[in-house]
């Protein structure tokens, strides 16, 4: 058997079994998050023929919405098949992890490495939801794992690839933009004649994308959308570096939870200290390095394209956001640990398996406790307190009802298989503008839900998770009055994740 081949069915077993992994551990978990909603929502209303930014509200790239809009025409609304794209795209970042690690190592190290990579995100499964953050990531690294490939060599059609997935990345989230711009200055200054190759990957992807919005008259739309973006997304959702804003984690006086899922969850937590302390440290390793001569030109592409990456989840840099970008840094982590010396290497792979195994534990742990129920978006499983819910909400709210969740949780109307009649999925306090709260309110006079889910923040939760959020935005006064005015409360249901009042139209 050739090399090639080899590494070939080594990267395809590692991407399925990491995806077989992601989509039995998560893919049909009850969810109900404050941004998953928005995405399936979006693809929802694809499929029925509204467009994104022109016909319903969008911030970030059409991407997320297409596949959605595909894999609900293909499977109906079934939730393990619509969370492809984010198991994918993780198992992407693993395959990239491993591939480029053993690339510049060797085989073991590529492995090792990507299993405590995922051993390192395994802890954080509850984020593994539908979000264009972790598409536009995989993207990324498929895109980086090309590029790696590709320099150096007579390689066009790699470089092709690089581009194509670079595109991708950036028609999901687009501050990905950046790795583009990454690429296009290195091979300016360093394989010109790869220009043509990476530029027509780029254009591949890029070019249909535009061709469609304006066919569908949602090109100007969305770049209305991006620059709002620009004024009342950054701002909203600006934090220092590092910051903390807590997590849907378990909730330890659950008593549905073993003293021993509390504990290893507990030191699983650890993960969140190594993205803020971590990165600064493989920066300064990496600049030393660079400074004196050390690198060779497929780590220093490695190093600059995992800075692009890391910068576009500015501005907002807190733990939870900077899961999303390490994959690159493991990379860079396991390169250091190969420069060891022997003898130091074996205490250090000991306690990286031994905290990746605790981390498997716990999410394999939390997972297997939780029973499997029947919701309106296929089968799925969940705490006690969330089937119980559920099941509430259902007895209330008759499928195929208009409602609208305000001001943040689109994802409990998607499980109902509810109708929204506003352009919004969302209304995030303090991020939304005068106009966005008018044209809303609009909306809900226009047609009145039958329904309304009312998630009344307090003031200072909001300001906690977005800090810099606009105070003179927060209450969105006139839609609370429209509320009072035309709606009478059913029930208040409670659960792990969510408190809300149901609130049925006035007769």
């Amino acid at each position: 058997m050739s090399t090639t081949l080899r590494q070939g069915l080594i990267c395809a077993a590692v991407f399925l079994a990491a995806l077989f992994y992601l989509n039995t551990l998560v893919g049909d978990c009850f969810h109900p998050s404050l941004d998953e909603g928005i995405y399936l929502e979006g693809g929802e209303r694809l499929l029925a023929g509204q467009m994104p930014y022109r016909d319903y509200f969008a911030f970030t790239g059409p991407l997320v919405y297409w596949c959605e809009a595909i894999l609900q025409h293909f499977f109906g609304r079934n939730m393990p098949p619509l969370r492809l794209p984010s198991t994918a795209s993780f198992a992407l970042m693993v395959l990239a992890v491993y591939a480029i690690t053993s690339r510049l190592t060797n085989i073991g190290y590529g492995l090792g490495t990507a299993v405590i990579y995922l051993g390192y995100l395994s802890a954080s499964t509850f984020m593994v939801i539908v979000n264009h953050r972790w598409l536009s990531a995989g993207l990324a690294c498929l895109a980086l794992w090309a590029a790696i490939e590709a320099t150096g060599k007579a390689h066009r059609w790699r470089w092709c690839l690089a581009g194509a997935a670079a595109a991708a990345s950036a028609w999901a989230t687009p501050s990905f933009v950046l790795g583009i711009g990454v690429y296009l200055v290195w091979l300016a200054l360093r394989e010109r004649h790869h220009l043509v190759p990476f530029c027509s990957g780029v254009l591949l992807v890029s070019v249909p994308a535009i061709v469609w919005l304006a066919m569908h008259g949602a090109l100007m739309p969305m770049i209305n959308n991006l620059v709002w973006v620009a004024s009342r997304y950054s701002k909203a959702n600006s934090v220092p570096y590092g910051y903390s804003v807590g997590g849907p984690g378990p909730k330890w006086d659950d008593v549905t939870l073993s003293m021993y899922v509390r504990i290893m969850a507990g030191i699983a937590t650890l993960r969140y200290q190594v993205a803020p302390i971590g990165v600064p440290l493989l920066v300064a390793v990496y600049g030393f390095l660079a400074w004196r001569g050390k690198l060779d030109t497929r780590i220093q592409l490695l190093v600059l394209s995992a800075a692009a990456i890391f910068l576009t989840s500015y501005p907002r840099w807190d733990l939870n956001q900077m899961l999303f970008v390490m994959a690159p840094f493991a990379i860079l982590f396991a390169l250091l640990a190969f420069r060891l010396p022997l003898l130091a290497q074996p205490p250090l792979i000991v306690v990286l398996f031994l905290w990746a195994f605790l981390n498997f534990s716990a999410a394999w742990r939390v997972a297997a406790e939780d029973p499997y129920f029947q919701t309106r978006a296929g089968l799925q499983r969940g705490p006690i307190s969330m089937l119980e819910a559920y099941e509430r909400l259902e007895r209330l709210i008759p499928e195929g009802s208009t409602l609208f969740a305000f001001p943040y949780l689109p994802s409990l109307g998607y499980a109902l298989h509810t109708r929204n009649p506003t352009r919004y999925s969302f209304l995030q306090p303090g991020m939304m503008s005068k106009e966005d709260e008018a044209n809303a309110l609009s909306d809900l006079q226009r047609e009145p839900p039958r329904f309304i889910l009312r998630q009344y923040f307090p003031e200072d939760q909001v300001l906690h998770t977005w800090p810099n959020s606009d105070r003179a935005t927060l209450r969105m006064a006139s839609i609370r009055e429209f509320i009072d005015q035309r709606y009478v409360f059913v029930d208040v249901i409670q659960s792990i994740y969510f408190r809300v009042e149901v609130m049925e139209l006035r007769q």
